[in-house]
């Protein structure tokens, strides 16, 4: 499988799939025009949740409307899972336990914008697969993982 792991900086940077389709947030609609293949990883970077939580901060939801937007027009019957990430603050098991409630906040927030639940799989690792072991920040995030494999038999 060909991956691509493109920052998604709140507020800046929008990106999903193959062909480096890079937009601001405020162009609305132009990454989903200019995205050809629904194939890759996208990351969520930035404060997405209130901290200590699984609550999404207002600021994330533009960004998360944008990603719906792109699933719902490129990645029909995709399987994507939804990967949560924290940083070493907190016992291992609570930082497990908080990246799985905050991949499952970000699958409820898109089937609440039409994205399809059975297309959607959430998966939590805690504090075990840092960015750096220099920058907190870069360790609390969201991950995007399409990999390709229908969500469902095609029939």
């Amino acid at each position: 499988m060909r991956s691509v792991r493109i920052p998604v900086v709140l507020g800046l940077v929008f990106a999903l799939g193959l062909g480096a389709a890079l937009a601001s947030a405020e162009d609305v609609g132009t990454p989903t025009e200019q995205v050809q293949s629904c194939l890759g990883k996208v990351r969520l970077r930035g404060q997405t949740f209130a901290t200590g939580s699984a609550e999404i901060v207002a600021d994330a939801k533009p960004v998360l409307d944008l990603i719906a937007t792109a699933i719902q027009k490129n990645c029909v019957g995709k399987k994507i899972t939804i990967e949560g990430h924290t940083d070493v603050r907190g016992s291992d098991a609570y930082n497990q336990r908080l990246s799985e409630e905050r991949a499952a906040a970000v699958k409820t927030y898109l089937v609440a914008q039409g994205v399809p639940a059975d297309e959607l799989e959430t998966v939590g690792y805690g504090e075990t697969r840092p960015l750096s072991h220099t920058h907190d920040a870069l360790n609390r995030r969201v991950t995007f993982v399409v990999d390709g494999t229908p969500a469902r038999p095609v029939q």
